[in-house]
């Protein structure tokens, strides 16, 4: 009996939601587990909540964040690799593998099996245009 509830505890567990995050030279991460009372709650509030709750230091607001964990800002997030070419990094996020294209205000958390990650990327401008957002 006490192996089927242990069974049942590492299910549950492992089925349960998260906020991620990869700091910006991707060696620490920080893992905020997302209980019921975040459910109809947006992606930008229970992160904000979260780093409140965590003295997790940012800049930004629910619509998004220019710096998490002392992450840089301005020009010292662009890497120009040619006078054609830039990166511009900042903050995005994935749920359950997949980046939507609306601001973590918009999101509004619904499920408690969602796996969502905070991770520094990059837009690429190359020849004159933005040719991609959130590369890793």
């Amino acid at each position: 009996m006490k192996y089927l509830t242990l069974l049942i505890f590492i299910i549950s567990f492992s089925a349960s939601a998260k906020i991620s995050i990869v700091s910006h030279d991707g060696t620490s991460a920080f893992n905020y587990p997302l209980s019921e009372k975040h459910l109809g709650s947006s992606l930008g509030e229970v992160t904000l909540e979260m780093f409140n709750d965590y003295q997790i230091p940012y800049l930004g607001s629910e619509l998004g964040f220019n710096s998490i964990l002392n992450s840089p800002v301005g020009l010292d997030a662009l890497v120009v690799v040619s006078d054609l070419e830039m990166k511009s990094y900042g903050w995005c996020y994935s749920i359950n593998g997949v980046i939507p294209e609306v601001y973590p205000n918009e999101v509004i958390i619904d499920s408690l099996s969602d796996e969502i990650l905070w991770f520094w990327g990059y837009a690429h401008y190359l020849n004159g245009e933005w040719i991609s957002q959130c590369e890793r």
